[in-house]
């Protein structure tokens, strides 16, 4: 071991600043592949760790229409609960600046009141983000979620003021009409802004937020505002294992009460995970790109850098070294820049933790900032060293078995290109011919460079460059583009029933000129094949104004019908098939289409059915379980936002709340990691200049002979760098010219990956023109990268350099 100790000294000593550079670069790329894995990580498993902090309830309880204490006392007892607290909804509109005054169409927003104390406390307890906890005797005292807090610029000792609805208010609310609040006018104190697990399940519902009252507050207002009665909000011992079991006792418990329902918050969860979906799978696809390029970049590098070391090697081997010996001492300096590199990678993984995770994923972690999150750390630092080695452990092994040619060189011998013999006959400059040479002549002896290993590692970061603009480009492309998400029409108005006579037909959007064609859509749910899918029955007498199909057709007829493709394939069904569609009666139905959205309230893409209006008639035996609005199309050449208008303020008919074109809940949270491509191309980038300037310091200081014969032949300083400029220029050129089409394919293969399991069919888009200046701009970094080289080569001193050979 002492010679393999020495051998791996001499080496370090020797080739310190290289390997220390090496370092510095493995260090960037595993850094940005562990910040990616861990906040994939963080983002997948954001909305558990949230429930568990705020100890979120796993079952809601509620009883239709009654408040019934002695039935509450029974849950609690049950042996599957862990804690219970009751929970009240108050019937409340803003009264902030600018809000609407009607309460159904004109706000979303939820009033949590504690009923008993315990919820707030010990169920659903919220995250502090400013403020301190409503006291419970207070009752103007209110907790506001950091959505409302944002939208009405409100902190701790604000003002909130609400208008609440009447109880005799409530026929009205449930009839489907817009009401006016006539009960009291509330002005409360914002005590504390908080977050809580159902904030982010309304938030992919698009509600507003928030509100938590207290205790005092349901003593005090219960019989002066409109409210529902209490709903047990439970806390169980072993979380949603025991959900089976609470349900069966909680229905027994209830045996004479048929109204009372289990509503388990795997249902809440589903909403919530659907939404981060595209996030976590944006940021895994982002660490597996990474760290694929920089495995192929960095080995390449590794790989030149042994090339290197074996200088001297024959003579260490005349002195007895074995191929063993020679291997280790080889593998030793790779395992230090490796163990370096990963330390380095694990520091910036933890600086960039606050930038993870995004979008909604954001907002459900409950431990934001900068954060050490060990595990991952440590499975990056040893994956780090065990593919480092693994990428160099075969050419080190054939190094250090490798033999010394009759002219000594290690390894084969220099292949002679012949383009720098048809540029020479072609007239080109000496300088242009030269730097040709040095590109894609090898060298022999002492004098080798690994020009193919550099050429393959500047390629492979081109490669992966070029698909993160692709991947970007398609991203920007789908989030501009409504249609290729589903809206194929320019607003949602309006709201009817099922059974309201012409209700599907207004004249206040027949006559109003700015509406090209509209159909009329009732929401509601079905059962196929056991699974309850929300469909949505298009009415097509004023127009067929149906989403976007990606495969096949919107249905015609009452037997025919859509899925949307999640749908479809957890449905197992395919076009052309027949499934068996249920409600109050059952119809088959023939599936002859695939779309891209159903519900434009929807969380996610791809789920639901669309069908017939008559078709949904015919199963449909209870009209109030839904509700139905219009898909509207303006008419061509009509102003957008005149438009808008016209559909919010009809001449004729009621107000209408309208709905403009934005991305479902899935587009959209893809939308927020939108920058990753941007942050993947430029880390690549930084790679592969890496990689050429570590082959041009490289091919100046081991060429230091052949650019002294050239200055004694008679070139001048600007000659010899204008020939290293001329080396960077063909390695950039030859990169290019494999990396584009090859990164081409890989980013739209990589878009095409992430989009179908979202459910859309949004083709991949090829920015040429971005492309196009990106090469530009790879020639001309090239020869920025290869000013300080051909600066060092152009100091060349020939008679020092011949005299050393």
């Amino acid at each position: 071991m002492a010679a393999v100790w020495a051998l791996a000294r001499a080496r370090l000593r020797r080739r310190w600043p290289a390997l220390l550079g090496l370092a510095l670069v493995v260090g960037l790329a595993s850094g940005a592949v562990m910040a990616a894995a861990i906040g994939a990580r963080r983002t997948d498993t954001a909305y558990a760790r949230l429930l568990e902090a705020t100890l979120a309830d796993d079952v809601e309880v509620e009883v239709g229409g009654l408040d019934d204490p002695g039935f509450y006392e029974g849950l609690r007892r049950l042996p599957q609960v862990a804690d219970l607290g009751l929970e009240s909804i108050a019937l409340l509109a803003p009264a902030m600046a600018g809000e609407p005054r009607e309460y159904w169409a004109g706000t979303r927003l939820i009033a949590q009141v504690s009923a008993d104390g315990r919820l707030g406390r010990t169920v659903n307890r919220p995250l502090l983000l400013a403020g301190r906890q409503p006291h419970p005797a207070r009752p103007h005292e209110v907790g506001i979620s950091e959505s409302l807090a944002r939208r009405w610029r409100l902190g701790p000792g604000g003002t909130v003021r609400l208008r609440a609805l009447a109880p005799d208010q409530l026929p009205s609310l449930f009839a489907g009409k817009q009401v006016i609040p006539t009960g009291p006018t509330l002005a409360l104190t914002v005590a504390a802004v908080q977050r809580l697990p159902d904030d982010l399940a309304a938030g992919v519902q698009v509600a507003d937020g928030f509100v938590s009252l207290t205790p005092a507050f349901y003593r005090s207002y219960r019989d002066r505002i409109a409210n529902f009665p209490p709903a047990a909000r439970v806390r169980l011992q072993r979380g949603q294992a025991d959900v089976a079991a609470f349900t069966a006792e909680a229905l027994r418990l209830a045996s004479d009460n048929p109204e009372v329902s289990v509503i388990p918050r795997t249902d809440l969860n589903v909403l919530v995970e659907q939404a981060t979906r595209a996030q976590t799978v944006a940021l895994a696809l982002f660490a597996a790109l990474a760290a694929a390029a920089a495995l192929v970049v960095v080995g390449q590098t590794l790989t030149r850098e042994l090339l290197l070391a074996t200088a001297g090697q024959e003579t260490v081997r005349a002195l007895g070294a074995s191929h063993g010996q020679l291997f280790t001492a080889m593998m030793l300096p790779i395992g230090l820049v490796g163990a370096v590199g990963g330390l380095l990678g694990a520091g910036i993984a933890v600086l960039a933790s606050p930038l993870t995770p995004m979008g909604l994923a954001r907002r459900a972690e409950p431990s934001p900032g900068l954060t050490v999150h060990l595990a991952g750390l440590g499975i990056g630092i040893l994956a780090t060293l065990v593919l480092l080695g693994a990428c160099v452990a075969v050419p080190a092994w054939r190094l250090a078995r490798s033999r010394p040619d009759r002219d000594g060189a290690s390894g084969g011998a220099g292949i002679a290109s012949t383009l720098p013999d048809t540029a020479a006959r072609a007239g080109l400059p000496p300088s242009s011919v030269a730097g040709l040479r040095l590109a894609f002549e090898q060298g022999r002896s002492h004098r080798a460079v690994p020009v193919r290993t550099s050429l393959v590692g500047v390629t492979a970061g081109i490669v992966a460059f070029t698909a993160a603009l692709s991947f970007g480009a398609s991203l920007d492309h789908l989030l501009g583009t409504p249609r290729l998400y589903g809206w194929n029409f320019d607003a949602v108005a309006g709201d009817w029933q099922l059974d309201d006579p012409g209700g599907d037909r207004p004249a206040w959007l027949a006559g109003n000129p700015h509406v090209g064609e509209f159909s009329a859509v009732y929401l509601t749910t079905v059962r196929v094949q056991g699974s309850e899918i929300e469909v949505a029955g298009f009415g097509t007498d004023s127009g067929r104004v149906f989403p976007t199909i990606l495969e096949g057709r919107e249905p015609s007829s009452p037997d025919e019908i859509a899925f949307g493709t999640r749908t479809l394939r957890q449905l197992g069904l395919r076009l052309g098939e027949t499934v068996t569609v249920s409600a109050g009666r059952s119809l088959t139905m023939r599936v002859v289409g695939r779309s891209a959205l159903v519900n434009t309230d929807a969380v996610g893409v791809g789920s639901g059915a669309l069908l017939t209006l008559d078709g949904l008639r015919r199963l449909e035996s209870d009209p109030g379980s839904g509700y139905g609005v219009f898909y509207v199309r303006y008419a061509p050449g009509v102003d957008p936002e005149t438009a808008m208008e016209s559909l919010r303020r009809p001449a004729s008919g009621p107000s209408q709340v309208v709905v403009v074109p934005r991305p479902p809940s899935d587009v959209a949270n893809l939308g927020r990691v939108g920058g990753l491509p941007g942050v993947l191309a430029g880390l690549l980038a930084l790679l592969a200049a890496s990689t050429l300037a570590h082959l041009l310091v490289t091919s100046v200081r081991r060429r230091r002979r052949d650019l002294a014969v050239l200055k004694t032949l008679g070139f001048v300083r600007r000659q010899i760098s204008a020939a290293v400029a001329w080396q960077a220029t063909t390695v950039a050129l030859v990169a290019l010219a494999v990396g584009l089409p090859l990164g081409v394919a890989l980013g739209r293969w990589s878009w095409s990956l992430l989009i179908d399991r979202i459910g859309l069919g949004a083709e991949p888009v090829t920015p040429w023109p971005v492309l196009l200046a990106a090469a530009l701009a790879t020639v001309l970094a090239a020869n920025l990268v290869a000013a300080w080289p051909g600066r060092m080569a152009a100091r060349t001193r020939p008679a020092v350099a011949l005299r050393s050979e």
